[in-house]
């Protein structure tokens, strides 16, 4: 006969899911009191600033002539370095410039340029 071991021990009645805990939580505006909350960053430490830069100098010897990385169509890496670059230019104003990295530049024009991608809500 196998071993079973003991069951876990109860959770605190504080940490019990009830019927009425999120709802009194939601009339209370208290929720999850005991999480970490990580202060806010004032941004971009130069490290993070430099392995930024560093990543689109290899992606951009990775982009060929053609129009996506892989292929004749847009694979998930294509659709993964244009959204990170609007993010870059959208977060660190700066960091990278389309004419340093021409080729990502261009990717993700293409991409951008997808129906899903116009159909999506920036705001």
């Amino acid at each position: 006969m196998a071993h079973r071991p003991d069951p876990l021990p109860a959770l605190p009645a504080a940490h019990q899911p009830g019927p009425g805990r999120r709802r009194e939580e939601r009339a209370s505006g208290v929720r999850n009191q005991g999480a970490r909350q990580d202060p806010p960053r004032p941004g971009l430490a130069a490290p993070g600033r430099g392995q930024i830069a560093d990543t689109y100098a290899v992606l951009e010897q990775h982009v060929g002539d053609s129009d996506w990385l892989c292929g004749d169509r847009p694979t998930q890496a294509d659709i993964t370095v244009a959204v990170a670059w609007r993010f870059t230019h959208y977060s660190a104003p700066g960091l990278v410039a389309d004419s340093d990295h021409p080729g990502i530049a261009a990717l993700a024009a293409n991409a951008e340029a997808l129906p899903a991608f116009a159909a999506a809500d920036y705001s």
